[in-house]
C-alpha cells in the first residue's frame, strides 16, 4: 500500500511541476507546491487551481483501476490560498531548505484540513477566488474562522470546469439554498439543502447546513449572528 501512496504523490509531483510549481516538501502523505517563486509565473493562481483540478482526474482514474483489482481506492484533499510569503532559503549553516513560511502558507494547510469535515475535495480561499473566479466553477462553502486566525474568511470549493452543465446547476441550487440560510429562514433552507440531496446523497457541505438548520430552528441563533463557523480543528 505504501507503493500505490509514493506513485500516487510522484504523479501528482508531475502534474505541479507540469504547471510550473515548486515543489517544497513530501509532509507524510502530503506533498506542498508553491506557485510563482523562485521564478515569476504569469496566472500562478489559475495554475495552482488547474493542478487541483488535473490531481482529482487522476485520482478518479486511478481509483478505477485500483477497484476493479480489489484495492482500496483513495481520496486527498487540497487547500489553495494565494498572498505574500516569505520565501527563500530557511536554516542554519548545518541544514536549510528552500520553502515558503508565513500565515499565507498556514491558511493554505487550513484549508486542506476542512475538506475532511465537509466532504470536499479543493478548497480555496477567498483571495484565490477573486483570481480565478472567471477561469473555474466554484460554489461558496461557508465563511469561517480557522483555528488560530481572528479574522473570518469565505471559502469556496472548486467544483470544476465551466463548462461543465450539470455541476453548474447543482452549484446554482446550492447557491440559492444558502441565501436562503443566511436569510435566517431555516426550515425553508433544510427543504432546500434535502433537495438537493436527493440528486447528490453524498454531498458533504448539503448535510452539514441540514444539521445547522435544524440546531438554529430548535434552538435560534443571536440577533447579530453573522454566520460564521468557528472551526475548532487543524
Amino acid at each position: 500500500f505504501f507503493a500505490f501512496l509514493s506513485l500516487f504523490a510522484f504523479s501528482m509531483t508531475g502534474i505541479v511541476l507540469d504547471e510550473e510549481g515548486t515543489l517544497d516538501k513530501y509532509i507524510g502523505d502530503a506533498i506542498m507546491a508553491v506557485f510563482n517563486a523562485p521564478v515569476a509565473i504569469a496566472n500562478h493562481p489559475r495554475k495552482a487551481c488547474s493542478s487541483a483540478v488535473r490531481m482529482i482526474a487522476g485520482l478518479n482514474k486511478l481509483n478505477e483501476g485500483w477497484r476493479a483489482k480489489g484495492i482500496p481506492s483513495l481520496d486527498i484533499g487540497v487547500g489553495i490560498n494565494t498572498g505574500e510569503a516569505v520565501v527563500g532559503n530557511m536554516g542554519a549553516e548545518l541544514r536549510f531548505d528552500y520553502t515558503a513560511i508565513g500565515d499565507t502558507v498556514n491558511l493554505a494547510s487550513r484549508l486542506e484540513s476542512l475538506n475532511k469535515f465537509y466532504g470536499t475535495h479543493i478548497i480555496v480561499s477567498e483571495f484565490t477566488y477573486n483570481y480565478v473566479k472567471d477561469d473555474f466553477l466554484f460554489r461558496e462553502i461557508d465563511f469561517v474562522r480557522v483555528k488560530g486566525k481572528l479574522k473570518p474568511i469565505v471559502i469556496y470549493e472548486l467544483a470544476g470546469k465551466k463548462d461543465d452543465q450539470a455541476a453548474a446547476a447543482f452549484v446554482s441550487d446550492f447557491s440559492v439554498a444558502l441565501g436562503v440560510y443566511k436569510a435566517r429562514r431555516f426550515e425553508d433552507a433544510r427543504k432546500a439543502f434535502e433537495a438537493i440531496l436527493r440528486g447528490r446523497p453524498n454531498d458533504g457541505p448539503s448535510k452539514l447546513y441540514i444539521q445547522r438548520c435544524a440546531d438554529y430552528t430548535a434552538s435560534a441563533p443571536p440577533e447579530d449572528w453573522d454566520g460564521v463557523y468557528v472551526a475548532k480543528t487543524k
